[in-house]
């Protein structure tokens, strides 16, 4: 008998609700109240609140307290445990971002038909990567890259679009992530926000955790906080790259006192408006070999 209420108990525990013969038990309804039913062939049936039903002879009856176990809120990106979760896509396809992905709570104006991923090997075609997105917030990217490469060749990366929103009207643009890139010694990359302006005629990189990327032949424009983060600002002709003084796999994002700072300072446009806001990493070098890197957490806030 005492096995049979432990099984018993595992099985409501991992249903919450017990259908048998039309009844649904709601996990609201159980705390306080006695549970019982027949157990025969490792499954219950004639479920019922506070009466041990008639069972057949070839059943066990059993009984336990009840116990409700409310659902869960939403979660906030987290790891996939390995093996566990379906992927929305899989792709090998160097160019673009090809794959679409569906609407989260944690990314702003995400509604399933904005938000996309790819491997974006966009300075080679023919590069050997592979990525794969349970969602926008959990991905992770497996690509070779040339040994001592120095020059950006790839930006895996997720990409949320937004309908040309004048920052001027916007109290906040604020993004969390987590990512790990399995540097080697040889790894010449980082992991890095691509936000776009003014329908794609402003790029603005800043790029949060750098592993060999050597930006100081670039102009400096200056230094500023953010977010109480410090940055150095870079003028790299066709965009402005925004470097984070100390590496962080996991941190906070002001994008929007990081654009601010660009505009008060004359380099984008007092009239900038959102295009888009792109998170992953730009490769150049990965010894060779493949590398595997991961996003266990990444959300954006637009206000």
């Amino acid at each position: 008998m005492r096995r049979s209420r432990i099984i018993a108990a595992a099985v409501l525990a991992v249903t919450v609700a017990a259908g048998a013969g039309g009844y649904a038990l709601a996990a609201g309804t159980l705390t306080g109240v006695t549970v019982a039913g027949c157990l025969a062939g490792g499954k219950l049936t004639s479920v019922q609140v506070t009466r041990v039903p008639g069972c057949a002879a070839s059943a066990t009856p059993v009984q336990w307290p009840g116990q409700a176990r409310l659902a869960s809120p939403s979660p906030s990106p987290s790891p996939s445990p390995s093996g566990t979760a379906t992927p929305q896509c899989v792709t090998s396809q160097p160019d673009g971002n090809p794959c679409q992905l569906a609407a989260v709570s944690f990314i702003s104006g995400s509604n399933g038909f904005n938000t996309y991923g790819g491997n974006n090997c966009w300075a080679d075609p023919s590069c050997a990567a592979t990525s794969t997105f349970y969602d926008p917030g959990r991905w992770d990217t497996s690509i070779t890259e040339p040994a001592g490469n120095t020059s950006v060749r790839a930006y895996p990366d997720v990409q949320q679009l937004y309908s040309e929103q004048p920052l001027s009207s916007l109290t906040s643009i604020s993004s969390t992530y987590t990512e790990t890139m399995n540097a080697t010694s040889g790894t010449i990359a980082w992991a890095a926000y691509d936000v776009w302006l003014n329908n794609w005629g402003a790029e603005v990189l800043i790029a949060v955790d750098n592993h060999g990327i050597d930006p100081s032949y670039e102009p400096v424009m200056g230094h500023f906080t953010a977010g109480g983060v410090s940055y150095t600002a870079y003028d790299n002709g066709s965009e402005r790259v925004v470097v984070a003084d100390t590496s962080s796999q996991s941190g906070t994002v002001d994008v929007l006192a990081v654009l601010t700072w660009l505009q008060n300072n004359g380099h984008l446009p007092a009239s900038s408006t959102l295009t888009a806001v792109d998170f992953g990493w730009e490769v150049c070098s990965t010894a060779g070999s493949a590398e595997d890197f991961a996003v266990t957490g990444y959300g954006l806030a637009v206000v």
